[in-house]
């Protein structure tokens, strides 16, 4: 599961297992923090890879 649709699979079980109990709420926090981290370096790595 790479990429921007793999990570968005990730972040909804994480909603998901926060949901049902499974997961504290700083948990969820952290994980979805990274997860919007590795989105944003993802779309600069493609941007810079766009250029000349």
């Amino acid at each position: 599961m790479k990429g921007r649709g793999g990570l968005e699979v990730q972040e909804e079980l994480v909603d998901r297992a926060y949901e049902s109990g499974m997961m504290t709420f700083l948990q969820r926090w952290s994980k979805k923090k990274n997860f919007q981290r590795k989105l944003r370096e993802n779309k600069k790595k493609r941007h810079k890879g766009s250029g000349s």
